[in-house]
């Protein structure tokens, strides 16, 4: 008996983990504290959590295996296995800015265009000034409403490219010491 239902919950056996999340509130708050959302959805939310940042995705949506095969690719078998410190194989990766990690609906890149969504995190490290000085990501993108609109205008959705981008949010998050921009948008 006892042993069946807690069977039950961990293995959130037709979704009564998550079920008892949004029944009792506190429950599902005390879940995510404990991180235990990254295992099952808190008021239909999963989160993600790395070293550097942490992510709330839809708890129906994927992690995108194309990313998970790209971050494989990256890395050697020995970090595969946790036996090195982490670090990326040099010249693996394509050229270009590429997520670190992304999400979205199952099937999502079958969909036509207009109804597609996904969640990306993407992460860059900021060269240098010529002095040797480590830059300030305000310095470069200015303020995060002016640099969503740029972003929107000249790569997501520039002029004759028919489409279109509408900028939903945009923020500046100083966490840690460290200062993210958060964009939404839809295109």
């Amino acid at each position: 008996g006892l042993l069946t239902l807690i069977i039950g919950l961990v293995s959130n056996l037709w979704g009564q983990t998550e079920f008892l999340f949004r029944v009792f509130p506190a429950a599902g708050e005390f879940a995510h504290e404990l991180r235990l959302d990254a295992l099952y959805g808190v008021n239909g939310l999963k989160g993600y959590y790395d070293d550097e940042y942490e992510a709330l995705f839809p708890s129906d949506w994927l992690f995108d295996q194309r990313v998970a095969l790209l971050k494989a690719r990256q890395t050697s078998p020995d970090d595969i296995l946790g036996m090195s410190p982490r670090s990326r194989r040099p010249g693996k990766a394509p050229d270009g800015v590429t997520p670190d990690a992304a999400w979205g609906p199952a099937g999502g890149g079958q969909r036509p265009a207009k109804e597609r969504q996904n969640l990306s995190v993407v992460k860059q490290r900021l060269r240098p000034r010529p002095s040797g000085e480590p830059q300030q990501i305000a310095d470069i993108l200015g303020e995060p409403r002016a640099s969503l609109e740029k972003l929107l205008r000249q790569t997501i959705a520039p002029e004759g490219s028919k489409k279109t981008a509408e900028a939903l949010e945009a923020n500046r998050i100083d966490r840690g010491g460290n200062i993210y921009y958060r964009y939404q948008w839809r295109t």
